[in-house]
């Protein structure tokens, strides 16, 4: 069996809960987060994939009034791109 995991939670998640945190932080619980979640998963899992959504989504071409998710105001985490940038780079996250 393959995992697949949503970076972009995982980016928010670690994000916000290392907003106070300096980035060796944020990047250390990132991955041992992630790797935490394939050790929980077990013997069956045979392959692990990290999946972060590109620049385009598709939610966007069908909106009729406001962009996707285009409401939300509130602050984004500070580490934000440099965990997505972590992910891509560092655990072969797929951007898709």
């Amino acid at each position: 069996m393959i995992a697949l995991i949503d970076g972009d939670m995982l980016c928010y998640r670690i994000g916000f809960a290392c907003n106070e945190q300096p980035w060796g932080i944020a990047k250390k619980t990132m991955t041992d987060f992630v790797y935490g979640i394939i050790d929980d998963l077990g013997d069956d899992v045979t392959d692990s994939e990290l999946y972060l959504t590109g620049k385009g989504n598709f939610r966007n071409d069908y909106a009729v009034t406001a962009p996707y998710k285009g409401n939300r105001k509130a602050p984004k985490p500070v580490h934000l791109q440099k965990l997505r940038e972590h992910l891509e780079k560092k655990l072969n996250a797929n951007v898709s």
